[in-house]
């Protein structure tokens, strides 16, 4: 049988004759073609797959997108960008939280494409090399230059190089001496009506400050031995510590301490100072202050002050050498404080207070971050902190009052 028979049973031999003759010349039409006419295979077949963008330094894995291939010969169209990896839980002293991996600057790019992701920015540091200056804190001034070549967008230069030096945010550092002290809604026992007992402070204390002997470090009250313990209503989940109080006693004897420690049974009104405290205004003997609170002896009221502090205010960081999950505390405030912040890209997060007295801004952290305090007066520090250092400063003090 002829190869149109076998190809084409059901046709007429005049048919299939037909047919054949059709096919070879497109054969021959084709065979003869030159280089230059060669069909263009479509971009239905060039899809570009990115299985990358896993993160460095043991971080997590992220899908790019890839770019899809289009157009004439499969080329692609363009890469697409990686938003950045869900970094893989990691482990800390004191909480867990994200390794250090898992962050991506831009992402794949499909060949001959661009990428568009931008340069990942930590609290004012612009990893991209443009400046390593912050946003400025309320009532504060950077010390740093302007950005030269870019355009500064909350204090990170895009695309410029810093001249004269990076910005270091802004303190509230100053204030009048004169000016009375707001302490919001704190409530003192100033009308003969608080009491007070003593004891003697363990080697921790509730606030999490570090304890050397008898002394408490970063307090200048009594250099660090006249401290105060507060009862629940006062303590106020750790919102007290650091505030500075005056405790009078037949309105002549005072001392000044510093609330370091929580006193689970003290009722409103009643204070556990320390021993060398205790002993500037009574006696042991004595033990129990107040009449019109309880106590056996004397006329015993308190107020709040400002703190007897020198320098900048201080961040401790609760795990140190851990860059990728941390919590802050707060020390050596001349005002007790209300709030911390830290700046995540060009967003402030607020910190949890947790009850030992630091602050919990979330498991998503990267290094350098800056971070802003807030006092009850709403005075604003901020400065930018670095990761492996215990403890840093920022840019500034709350500002003097009386």
């Amino acid at each position: 049988m002829s190869t149109s028979a076998l190809l084409f049973p059901h046709r007429s031999a005049a048919g299939r004759a037909r047919l054949a003759s059709a096919v070879l010349a497109l054969a021959l039409c084709v065979s003869c073609s030159g280089p230059n006419s060669t069909a263009q295979s479509g971009g239905t077949g060039g899809e570009h797959a990115s299985t990358g963008g896993g993160s460095a330094d043991g971080g997590g894995q992220q899908d790019g997108q890839g770019g899809s291939a289009a157009g004439s010969g499969g080329m692609p169209a363009g890469g697409s960008t990686s938003s950045g990896g869900s970094s893989a839980a990691g482990s800390s002293a004191g909480g867990s939280g994200p390794d250090t991996g898992g962050s991506a600057s831009g992402g794949a790019t499909g060949q001959g494409g661009t990428p568009t992701g931008g340069v990942h920015d930590s609290g004012g540091f612009d990893t991209g090399g443009a400046t390593t200056g912050g946003a400025l804190s309320n009532g504060g001034a950077g010390t740093g230059g302007a950005a030269t070549g870019g355009t500064a967008t909350g204090g990170v230069a895009t695309g410029g190089t810093a001249t004269g030096g990076a910005a270091t945010g802004g303190g509230s550092t100053g204030g009048d001496p004169n000016t009375p002290c707001d302490f919001g809604s704190l409530t003192a026992y100033d009308d003969d009506n608080g009491s007070a007992t003593y004891y003697d402070p363990e080697k921790e204390v509730n606030c999490s400050y570090p304890v050397n002997g008898s002394n408490v470090e970063h307090v200048y009250t009594g250099d660090g031995a006249f401290t105060v313990a507060m009862g629940p209503s006062e303590y106020g989940g750790s919102a007290i510590c650091g505030a500075c109080i005056e405790v009078t006693r037949d309105d002549t004897a005072t001392v000044t301490v510093t609330a370091t420690d929580q006193c689970p049974g003290c009722q409103p009104g009643h204070i556990d100072l320390s021993r060398a405290a205790f002993l500037e205004i009574g006696t042991i003997t004595e033990g129990y202050l107040g009449t019109n609170n309880g106590g056996a002896f004397g006329l015993l009221s308190w107020r709040y002050v400002p703190c007897p502090v020198q320098g900048n205010i201080i961040i401790a960081l609760k795990d140190p050498p851990n860059d990728g999950w941390n919590e802050f505390m707060v020390e050596n405030t001349r005002l007790p404080v209300a709030k911390l912040e830290a700046k995540w890209e060009s967003t402030w997060v607020t910190g949890t207070r947790q009850t030992y007295n630091y602050f919990n801004v979330g498991e998503q952290l990267w290094f350098p971050v800056r971070i802003r305090v807030t006092s009850v007066a709403g005075d604003v520090v901020d400065g930018l902190i670095m990761s492996g250092k215990a403890e840093q400063e920022l840019d500034g003090q709350f500002p003097a009052c009386k």
